[in-house]
């Protein structure tokens, strides 16, 4: 099973790992700062990892590698579609208020 969205019908939806792991992200938004240190980052303005690397949410939890390894190679086959390719020129990347 891959990641998914719970089916709460709301901005804030969990996202849910394969291994049953919830994540409540702010219009689904997962990222990394481009610079400094690397913590998971949720919405525009919240965290998921706290800078020991521990949810931010229980200081005794971490996620896993599998589970960090999910993320990631979700994350970055958004980042890979976001990109397209040079011959397309109809891709849809949404309003996004620039230019």
């Amino acid at each position: 099973m891959a990641m998914k969205l719970s089916d709460t019908g709301s901005l804030c939806d969990n996202i849910v790992l394969s291994t049953g792991r919830n994540i409540s992200a702010n219009h689904h938004i997962l990222g990394l700062p481009a610079f400094g240190k690397l913590l998971l980052t949720e919405g525009y303005d919240g965290c998921i990892e706290n800078e020991d690397g521990q949810m931010f949410w229980d200081r005794d939890d971490r996620l896993t590698f599998a589970e960090r390894t999910e993320i990631a190679e979700h994350m970055i086959g958004r980042w890979r579609e976001w990109v397209g390719d040079d011959t397309d020129t109809t891709q849809d990347r949404g309003d996004q208020g620039i230019g």
